[in-house]
């Protein structure tokens, strides 16, 4: 496959945005037919599933999978042949490795499993950058979020789990590993500490943006709306309609629903009067 940099992940991303509706359908047919053909060629598992199938057939005509099933398959799916499901849990056995690469090449990632099957995830350099570069154009979509956010101090907080290979907390030790003059403008927090050592942190350090769950979120806006600490934001990013209702009025000027699991939420000292809601 294809390598994409930062760069040009950011490039593409904009350029999508621009697309036409007929424009983006055939873009995404070209690249799952190339998605297919490269599962078929690298992944035993994958091109006997699909044996027999014309590569010219609809989506719809491809057998299903699910985790389960792929996690009992990992070393036969995975099209890098030098990664097994042994290699991986050796890596994640120790911490101290998240927000390290496997093998130099591989950012690993797990959920919580809460359907009942954990799904490890691994990015490589292309994901990170297109992830990033999408994460980034969402969050700054408006010239005013980036303007409040640099006028506010341009500090970031991540306000998540540290006990596992988690997306919100390996992300955030990736970045201050591979950009440590980034230490002052960028700090982790375990959202497992008591409400009163978060508060302590977010008063000391007044970030301009916190990345955390929603219900992280619904916690810190019951406690300013009590008047427990000084932290006040300008913008929110919401991942779910129960914390956005919340947060509303107490935080925000505008609330976006960006994904399920986690929310970015900017900001600066001063409260905002207008509210806007965009949902993505």
């Amino acid at each position: 496959m294809k390598q994409i940099g930062l760069l040009r992940a950011l490039a593409m991303t904009r350029k999508g945005n621009k697309m036409s509706n007929q424009e983006r359908i055939a873009l995404q047919q070209r690249r799952l037919k190339e998605l297919i053909a490269y599962a078929r060629k690298n992944s035993p598992y994958l091109s006997k599933l699909y044996k027999g199938i014309d590569k010219d057939c609809p989506l719809s005509e491809y057998p299903t999978t699910n985790k389960a099933d792929m996690a009992k398959h990992f070393d036969e799916w995975f099209t890098d042949r030098s990664i097994t499901r042994d290699i991986v849990d050796s890596f994640m056995s120790d911490l101290s490795n998240v927000g390290e690469k496997l093998n130099g090449k591989y950012l690993v990632y797990t959920t919580s499993g809460s359907t009942g099957t954990p799904c490890i995830v691994l990015y490589d350099d292309t994901t990170i950058n297109v992830s990033s570069a999408i994460g980034v154009l969402r969050s700054f979509a408006r010239k005013e979020d980036m303007r409040l956010f640099m006028q506010s101090g341009g500090k970031a907080l991540a306000l998540f789990a540290d006990n596992g290979f988690y997306l919100g907390s390996g992300s955030g030790k990736y970045q201050l590993r591979k950009m440590p003059w980034k230490k002052r403008k960028m700090k982790a927090l375990d959202v497992r500490k008591s409400n009163s050592e978060i508060i302590a942190l977010l008063n000391a350090y007044q970030p301009s943006m916190i990345g955390c769950y929603p219900s992280a979120m619904e916690i810190l806006a019951h406690r300013t709306g009590k008047g427990k600490f000084a932290y006040s934001t300008s913008h929110d990013h919401d991942g779910w309609r129960k914390a956005e209702r919340r947060c509303t009025g107490i935080f925000v000027q505008s609330v976006r629903l960006l994904c399920a699991d986690q929310l970015f939420l900017y900001g600066g000292r001063c409260r905002c009067q207008v509210k806007n809601v965009q949902i993505r």
